[in-house]
């Protein structure tokens, strides 16, 4: 084999070398914004609210529920106003039964927690 050969499997090797140490970095640096998002918003008064009444869809994204404080799950949704979300969830939206099923609490406790909901969106920032 040649020397120019040996030197681009080389330089081959050391661009995917690079590529995939990116990439680890990438991840690291995401796992940690998730992490302290998470921190964040479970220091918040309404979280346990939240997890109790709406977190089993809203966190894994079940059934395409838009997932706390992902804001490429919320843009489209709040591209208007914050406050939509919340008043249509009242109703029902999409696959979400009136008040996600939780038919027991008050408009305004259902209100409350939607609204931190869509508010976990700015809690979060980029993530």
């Amino acid at each position: 084999m040649s020397l120019a050969k040996k030197l681009l499997i080389i330089l081959f090797s050391g661009i995917i070398a690079l590529a995939v140490f990116i990439l680890c970095i990438q991840e690291d640096t995401q796992f940690s914004n998730v992490e302290n998002c998470m921190s964040r918003l479970e220091s918040t008064p309404l979280f346990s609210e939240y997890n109790l009444y709406c977190g089993s869809c809203h966190t894994r994204g079940a059934m395409g529920a838009p997932r706390l404080g992902r804001y490429k799950d919320w843009n489209d949704r709040t591209e208007h106003s914050k406050l939509v979300p919340s008043y249509r969830a009242l109703a029902g939206i999409g696959r979400m039964p009136a008040k996600g099923g939780n038919h027991h609490l008050s408009d305004e406790e259902f209100l409350a927690i939607s609204n931190f909901l869509v508010s976990s969106v700015e809690m979060c920032n980029e993530y």
